[in-house]
Protein backbone atom coordinates (compact mmCIF):
# COMPACT_ATOMS: atom_id res chain seq x y z
CA UNK A 1 0.00 0.00 0.00
CA UNK A 2 2.73 2.47 0.91
CA UNK A 3 4.66 1.50 -2.19
CA UNK A 4 1.77 2.34 -4.52
CA UNK A 5 1.22 5.75 -2.88
CA UNK A 6 4.94 6.47 -3.19
CA UNK A 7 4.81 5.53 -6.86
CA UNK A 8 1.79 7.79 -7.44
CA UNK A 9 3.51 10.64 -5.62
CA UNK A 10 6.67 10.19 -7.70
CA UNK A 11 4.63 10.02 -10.92
CA UNK A 12 2.84 13.26 -10.11
CA UNK A 13 6.15 14.88 -9.20
CA UNK A 14 7.66 13.63 -12.48
CA UNK A 15 4.69 15.01 -14.43
CA UNK A 16 5.07 18.39 -12.69
CA UNK A 17 8.82 18.48 -13.41
CA UNK A 18 8.27 17.60 -17.08
CA UNK A 19 5.78 20.49 -17.38
CA UNK A 20 8.23 22.90 -15.71
CA UNK A 21 10.99 21.71 -18.03
CA UNK A 22 8.77 22.33 -21.03
CA UNK A 23 7.99 25.87 -19.85
CA UNK A 24 11.66 26.56 -19.10
CA UNK A 25 12.71 25.26 -22.52
CA UNK A 26 10.25 27.54 -24.31
CA UNK A 27 11.39 30.53 -22.21
CA UNK A 28 15.02 29.76 -23.04
CA UNK A 29 14.22 29.63 -26.77
CA UNK A 30 12.36 32.95 -26.50
CA UNK A 31 15.23 34.61 -24.61
CA UNK A 32 17.79 33.30 -27.11
CA UNK A 33 15.79 34.84 -29.97
CA UNK A 34 15.51 38.13 -28.10
CA UNK A 35 19.23 38.09 -27.32
CA UNK A 36 20.06 37.49 -30.97
CA UNK A 37 17.83 40.41 -32.05
CA UNK A 38 19.39 42.75 -29.47
CA UNK A 39 22.90 41.79 -30.58
CA UNK A 40 21.90 42.54 -34.18
CA UNK A 41 20.52 45.94 -33.16
CA UNK A 42 23.63 46.73 -31.15
CA UNK A 43 25.76 46.24 -34.25
CA UNK A 44 23.80 48.83 -36.21
CA UNK A 45 24.89 52.42 -36.60
CA UNK A 46 24.34 55.25 -39.04
CA UNK A 47 26.76 53.75 -41.55
CA UNK A 48 25.02 50.39 -41.98
CA UNK A 49 21.36 51.25 -41.33
CA UNK A 50 18.83 54.04 -41.78
CA UNK A 51 19.54 55.49 -38.33
CA UNK A 52 20.67 59.13 -38.07
CA UNK A 53 24.25 59.81 -36.89
CA UNK A 54 22.96 61.45 -33.70
CA UNK A 55 21.85 58.02 -32.44
CA UNK A 56 25.35 56.53 -32.68
CA UNK A 57 26.43 55.79 -29.13
CA UNK A 58 29.82 54.13 -29.36
CA UNK A 59 31.11 55.87 -32.44
CA UNK A 60 34.80 56.69 -32.39
CA UNK A 61 35.35 60.15 -33.81
CA UNK A 62 37.90 60.35 -36.61
CA UNK A 63 40.62 62.96 -36.67
CA UNK A 64 39.71 66.07 -38.57
CA UNK A 65 42.60 65.69 -40.98
CA UNK A 66 44.19 62.53 -42.22
CA UNK A 67 47.27 64.43 -43.44
CA UNK A 68 50.54 63.60 -41.76
CA UNK A 69 52.56 66.28 -39.96
CA UNK A 70 55.62 67.69 -41.73
CA UNK A 71 58.55 69.80 -40.64
CA UNK A 72 57.52 72.69 -42.93
CA UNK A 73 56.72 76.02 -41.30
CA UNK A 74 53.20 77.39 -41.63
CA UNK A 75 52.49 80.53 -43.66
CA UNK A 76 53.65 81.96 -46.99
CA UNK A 77 57.02 81.80 -48.60
CA UNK A 78 59.87 83.75 -47.03
CA UNK A 79 60.33 87.26 -48.49
CA UNK A 80 56.79 87.56 -49.85
CA UNK A 81 55.23 90.84 -48.64
CA UNK A 82 51.61 89.71 -48.75
CA UNK A 83 48.38 91.67 -49.20
CA UNK A 84 46.06 92.92 -46.52
CA UNK A 85 43.42 95.59 -45.92
CA UNK A 86 44.65 99.04 -45.08
CA UNK A 87 43.58 100.48 -41.74
CA UNK A 88 40.81 103.03 -42.11
CA UNK A 89 40.41 106.16 -40.01
CA UNK A 90 36.93 105.20 -38.82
Amino acid sequence: MELSTDILALQSLLKKLVEELSVATSEIASLKAENLELKRQLGQNSENSHKPPSTDIHKVKKDRSLREKTDNKVGGQAGHKGHYLKISEK
